[in-house]
């Protein structure tokens, strides 16, 4: 039977050679750890997005809780947006939204951080939490102190300008979740130069890859130099007379090891350069499956996702919706393509972070009326889409789906 896999890590031929000669040269000097490739990482990265720093990390899910923690100055919080001095009393007192339509990690972050997530619902068309929600979130509280922008599925947040202008006039920070979104731009402004703080992921199945990984990016110093402590068990050394001595560490925040390793960094920088390229190719797939969802054959039997055009989307994934007449629900669309054609998919984050059992000492952890834009979510399939997708695997699932819808 044909196979389509949904998503894989694309690694150019022509990058192996330097790669192995890199991992031979950590190898033969034994430096593992925060080295010249980790630097050339974070340099690449930063130069990408357009931003003053990039910090790399051990995960996608640590590149948040560093974020977050960077930014929570001793006992006060989030001071940094527009240079509005805000104290909003201990980090456990206060409250990050973040939309329900995402990862756990992002959640988790908010959580290990010590802080407190405020999950939001989302708008059922684009996906994203848009500028009513927000704005009726922030008017009825007031700790807030920062807002979690998913970019879910590449798509950089439709309200974006709406949402960033209402945060600079009232010293709220925007803290990106650019898992999903690399290579996405507005206005001609890469993710991760959108907001305070901005953080990726590197994980195996992401646009570019370390392996495991991730990256943060800010023009901040205050968040950069804290970012740099915390990735490093909340430890600075202490300073001595002399270079080949260890003069022991300071203990400044109870974090663990954040540490992206040389090895994995050798990856991460090979996939800078490609980013472009990556993100080019599956543009092009999207432009495919859409036209032809799109076609009068498809009317009424597809949703496609939402598109704006002053938004480059990176496609991360490629989400369909059903509409509500189908004769298989979406579980058996998605059994059948995969048993019978042979076709891998996946569901786009359902359940949902608030119907999540983890959840439950915030107030949330079953389904609610106060997010009914999430019931979407369960006609959704996530099709193939990755960076060397063929058009040919492209059209074998899309009549492989006119078969079956």
């Amino acid at each position: 039977m044909r196979r389509v896999i949904r998503t894989k890590p694309c690694i150019p031929s022509s990058d192996t050679t330097w790669i192995k000669v890199a991992w031979d040269d950590i190898l033969t000097t034994g430096n593992f750890i925060q080295g010249k490739y980790v630097k050339l990482l974070e340099e690449r990265f930063a130069e990408y997005c357009g931003t003053k720093y990039a910090i790399a990390t051990s995960s996608g899910a640590s590149a948040l809780e560093v974020a977050i923690r960077a930014v929570i100055l001793d006992e006060n919080y989030l001071i940094l947006q527009s240079n509005i001095l805000r104290s909003l009393g201990p980090p456990s007192d206060n409250y990050i939204i973040v939309q329900s339509n995402t990862f756990p990690a992002s959640v988790n972050s908010i959580i290990r951080a010590g802080c407190r997530p405020l999950i939001s619902d989302i708008d059922p068309h684009t996906l994203s939490i848009s500028y009513k929600i927000f704005l009726d979130i922030v008017k009825a509280n007031s700790r807030i102190g920062a807002i979690m922008l998913v970019h879910m599925a590449g798509l950089i947040n439709p309200d974006y300008d709406k949402i960033k202008n209402y945060c600079d006039e009232h010293g709220i920070m925007i803290i990106e979740d650019a898992s999903h979104a690399v290579g996405s731009k507005i206005h001609n402004i890469s993710t991760g130069n959108l907001g305070d703080v901005g953080c990726f992921s590197l994980f195996a199945t992401k646009i570019i890859t370390s392996g495991e990984g991730g990256i943060i990016t800010t023009n901040d110093d205050n968040i950069y130099k804290r970012a740099l402590i915390l990735r490093n068990h909340g430890c600075v050394r202490n300073a001595g007379e002399l270079e080949g001595v260890d003069y022991g560490v300071t203990c400044t925040d109870a974090t663990s090891n954040f540490r992206m390793p040389e090895l994995s960094a050798v990856i991460g920088a090979s996939q800078v350069p490609h980013i472009d390229e990556f993100v080019d190719h599956r543009n092009m797939i999207s432009d495919f499956y859409m036209s032809h969802f799109k076609s009068d054959k498809f009317k009424g039997r597809i949703i496609t996702p939402f598109e704006k055009l002053d938004i480059r989307q990176s496609w991360w994934q490629y989400i369909i919706q059903l509409p509500d007449n189908t004769r298989l629900n979406r579980d058996e669309i998605c059994n059948k393509l995969f048993t019978e054609f042979g076709i891998e998919t996946a569901n786009a984050y359902y359940p949902p972070c608030h119907a999540q059992p983890a959840y439950k000492e915030f107030g949330y952890g079953s389904n609610s009326n106060k997010f009914s834009g999430c019931e979407v979510l369960k006609k959704h399939i996530a099709l193939p889409m990755h960076s060397t997708m063929s058009i040919d695997d492209a059209l074998y699932v899309i009549n492989s789906l006119d078969k079956l819808i």
